[in-house]
């Protein structure tokens, strides 16, 4: 079987980024010996370049303006809920002491109940706007 010019060709950055076997190695060896012009480019191929100049920035696109856009509203989406969260499960708040027992949120002090109640109410509220309405 004859090895032409472009299978060497082929093999040529396999070769240069060792990575061919011993055998592929010989055969491509010898025929950059016969072809002078091919072992130029090989041996041209193989010298380091410098480093490659650094990319422009990309400029901002609209599918970034809307991600960014997307992820900050989910963020506050999330915050709310978790205050709202946070407000409800305090109603139900207690303390526990040896001498007095179990002392309910709810019965020690009804404003704050009030209050915590109305921040959860506002919170879920202002959720479900942030739910509903468009970004």
């Amino acid at each position: 079987m004859q090895i032409t010019r472009d299978v060497v060709r082929d093999l040529l950055p396999l070769y240069l980024s060792d990575e061919v076997s011993p055998d592929s190695r010989a055969l491509v060896e010898a025929f950059l010996e016969q072809d002078p012009e091919l072992a130029r480019l090989a041996t041209s191929a193989s010298e380091p370049t410098l480093s490659e100049p650094a990319l422009p920035a990309l400029a901002e696109t609209t599918e970034m303006q809307s991600l960014r856009r997307v992820r900050r509203r989910l963020t506050l989406q999330s915050w709310v809920l978790g205050f709202g969260i946070f407000f409800a499960l305090s109603i139900l708040s207690f303390r526990f002491s040896s001498e007095e027992g179990i002392h309910w949120f709810v019965a020690s002090s009804p404003a704050a109940v009030a209050v915590s109640a109305g921040l959860a109410l506002t919170s879920f509220c202002l959720y479900a706007w942030l739910r509903r309405s468009p970004s």
